[in-house]
């Protein structure tokens, strides 16, 4: 009730009439002046109460001095939170997409040039029983090398649902398909150099596909008709004799070199060919940004299916050669394959070429996926032999 009402009522019993038949017109005028002024009171006091809890509400961290309305000030602020949830969740998923790609283009160095069914291998169904021995048994555990490999990579985050998003697929070939043509774009200005042969030689591609083709395994059958042979190819092997040679595929100098201009950019490249090996830039490179510490068959299968392609006739990377005709992809899984086969028989001449390659670009590496493994083709190496010869003698 009113405060006015009160003190007419003063502080008999509630039921007293405020007005009887006696009280004077002066009487009632004072009566009612008295409760507009309460009632005017009572409004001022809600009217600032209601200001003061607008201002607080209102009142920004920046010192704003908007003097709008309340209710636009409500909707400003309203709007202006909504929006910086916005921008949150677009920064957080273009900071996603930024990590996919990346991811990506690690793919491409130390995995391979191409996915075989490019997005679509995301919505693949996982085989959770895949074996990497069955591999190349066909095109659908091929597929399932390279998802397994692609989930490899990949943080735990971003299996499940997130993995058939087109969002995501679309983020990793992009960063595969940025790779990929950084990498053919340095490599072939580096080719020359790294293979000896004369930079004039390189362009156009004509004169390449003349000067070189011998190099990258331009071959004549006994009936006069020439193709290029996959594994009768000079600059695949140290000390070429002019025949494949198990012993000595996949280990020319200039391939490792290729390699590192790639992971570590060309003077580290350029200095390798010198005989200064180990040579790191300062600046961030491939190898710190995606944190490269060991060779891995993939990288090797790329970067011989890479120098073949410099030194081509083809000007562009492409699945298959436009002026050769060579299919790149499938030399890539060949050579794959035929690294893989070898170091799942246990066969010394591929545990070597792992060694060779770690041993040269990532001497200090301690991740080597031929730990254990002697070059002889024994899986344990002399220490534990020794050790374990000290056992026998303890127990004797």
């Amino acid at each position: 009730m009113p405060s006015g009402l009160e003190s007419n009522a003063g502080s008999g019993d509630e039921n007293t009439p405020l007005f009887d038949e006696n009280t004077t017109p002066r009487s009632l005028r004072r009566a009612a002046r008295e409760l507009q002024a309460s009632l005017n009171s009572e409004r001022s006091l809600t009217q600032n109460l209601r200001r003061k809890f607008e201002d607080v509400s209102n009142t920004s961290q920046d010192g704003d001095n908007d003097t709008s309305s309340p209710h636009k000030k409500r909707r400003r602020i309203r709007a202006e939170s909504e929006n910086c949830l916005d921008s949150d969740e677009a920064g957080i998923q273009e900071a996603e997409a930024d990590e996919v790609k990346r991811l990506g283009r690690r793919f491409v160095i130390l995995h391979g040039p191409w996915l075989r069914r490019k997005e679509a291998i995301f919505e693949v169904e996982l085989d959770e029983d895949y074996d990497e021995e069955d591999r190349f048994k066909d095109s659908n555990t091929m597929v399932q090398g390279q998802l397994h490999e692609i989930r490899g990579l990949l943080p735990d985050k971003y299996h499940g649902d997130a993995f058939t998003k087109k969002w995501l697929s679309k983020s990793f070939t992009e960063g595969m398909d940025s790779q990929r043509s950084n990498t053919a774009t340095r490599l072939r200005k580096l080719a020359a150099a790294i293979f000896s042969v004369d930079a004039l030689h390189m362009s156009p591609s004509t004169i390449r596909t003349e000067k070189f083709r011998d190099m990258i395994g331009w071959t004549i059958n006994q009936h006069g008709r020439g193709s290029y042979s996959a594994l009768k190819v000079a600059i695949l092997h140290k000390d070429y004799s002019g025949a494949y040679d198990r012993a000595k595929v996949f280990l020319n100098p200039s391939l490792m070199a290729l390699f590192v201009a790639l992971i570590r950019g060309p003077n580290a490249a350029i200095e390798m060919i010198k005989g200064n090996f180990g040579i790191r830039p300062m600046t961030e490179t491939m190898e710190v940004i995606h944190g490269i510490r060991n060779i891995t068959p993939g990288a090797i299968a790329t970067t011989a299916m890479l120098a073949i392609w410099c030194l081509s006739g083809d000007d562009s990377l492409q699945q298959r050669g436009a002026t050769t005709g060579i299919n790149y992809m499938a030399l890539y899984e060949d050579y794959l394959k035929l690294i893989a086969s070898g170091l799942h028989r246990d066969r010394a001449e591929f545990i070597n070429v792992i060694q060779q390659w770690d041993e040269v670009v990532f001497p200090s590496t301690e991740t080597s996926i031929v730990v254990g493994h002697s070059s002889s083709g024994d899986t344990e190496n002399e220490v534990d032999r020794e050790i374990g010869r000290m056992d026998d003698e303890e127990r004797s």
